[in-house]
């Protein structure tokens, strides 16, 4: 049976953003494969659960996820995000039927797109260059990133006097505003409360009434083991400053390329000279791995230029318990660039004898 995006993660079609976040985090510390190691089920939880927290934390994919159903929705994703509305083409970042009208209604000053947008969640995107040595063996890394604490002026509750927020007389509590001239009706962010539906009497001057005081600080991150280009890693409240506090930081490793391996997945390949003694009657070569340690390959007889050696369990982590792919190793003939009389005579009497 299939899950939905909302059942994955424990909450109902009416969640707020910052109940998605707080769900999806408590799957995360649940579902983590660090936690759960060998669990193959577990696994393939955790990458459910990020399939389905990227596409809800996101106003413009929530939407269309509703819009659409599941299955759709996964459809259209798998094809490139491209689909067909009512004549109506959307792919990627493209406008849909409501957003070409909200654009109307906006020229005319009835107000923007009825998702609510006014609520930042502080969530900010770090791409992170690492080796391949560090991808195949994992790492620690040091990083400067954002740190915040609560405001040592209001305590953390964004008012100078410490009061409790009171209801936004704005927009009575709700959160959007609602314009129109009689035919149509548009909801808005409000603007007085940014969408909260609260708003502060006296705004804290010392963190400008976010409740937190940011600063800069070294963080050790851990790099698993097997990660690849595009893999995202989430830390929890090193992002910006949000309307509800600390966003997530997320972390794209971006893998860079490694001028002896080449990486295809989980297989690793090499090219390796040997010489044309071994090529004809067998032999052994010693290959220096990724973690600086080195290994015999049995080179077969009559080896040809071009051959592919495959060495099991030699690739990549797979991620999936301790599992690896494979290396192939790919040959090369190395010929001598020089040859005694006693070589010479010896290969004349082959060339004879063949």
């Amino acid at each position: 049976m299939t899950t939905d995006y909302y059942s994955t993660l424990g909450i109902s079609k009416n969640a707020t953003t910052a109940e998605i976040k707080k769900a999806y985090h408590k799957q995360v510390k649940e579902n983590h494969p660090d936690k759960n190691k060998g669990d193959v089920k577990s696994e393939e939880k955790f990458k459910k659960i990020n399939e389905a927290y990227q596409t809800l934390k996101d106003d413009n994919k929530k939407s269309a996820y509703d819009r659409m159903g599941h299955g759709n929705y996964r459809q259209q994703e798998s094809h490139g995000g491209q689909s067909q509305h009512g004549g109506f083409h959307q792919a990627g970042g493209g406008q849909g039927f409501e957003d070409v009208f909200s654009d109307i209604f906006s020229q005319f000053g009835f107000g923007g797109n009825s998702r609510n947008q006014g609520s930042e969640n502080g969530d900010i995107l770090r791409r992170v260059n690492i080796s391949l040595a560090d991808a195949y063996s994992g790492a620690e890394i040091d990083l400067n990133l954002p740190t915040h604490k609560k405001c040592t002026g209001c305590g953390g509750t964004k008012d100078a006097k410490r009061k409790p927020p009171t209801t936004c007389s704005a927009c009575g509590g709700k959160g959007f505003t609602v314009a129109g001239n009689g035919f149509f009706n548009v909801k808005q962010p409000c603007r007085t409360c940014r969408g909260q539906g609260r708003t502060v009497e006296n705004p804290c001057r010392k963190c400008n009434a976010t409740g937190y005081e940011s600063s800069t600080s070294k963080v050790s991150v851990s790099i698993p083991k097997g990660v690849e280009t595009g893999t995202r890693l989430s830390l929890s409240e090193h992002g910006e400053i949000g309307d509800n506090g600390p966003g997530t930081l997320y972390l794209e490793i971006q893998v860079e390329p490694n001028n002896i391996f080449d990486r295809r997945g989980d297989d690793l390949f090499i090219t390796k000279k040997i010489n044309f003694i071994d090529a004809i009657l067998g032999g052994y070569i010693n290959i220096t791995h990724l973690d600086g340690k080195t290994f015999n390959v049995k080179i077969p007889e009559r080896c040809q230029v071009g051959t592919k050696l495959r060495i099991k369990g030699k690739g990549m982590p797979t991620g999936r318990g301790d599992n690896y792919g494979n290396l192939w190793m790919i040959t090369s003939i190395e010929l001598p660039s020089k040859l005694s009389k006693k070589q010479t005579k010896i290969l004349k009497e082959f060339k004879d004898a063949s």
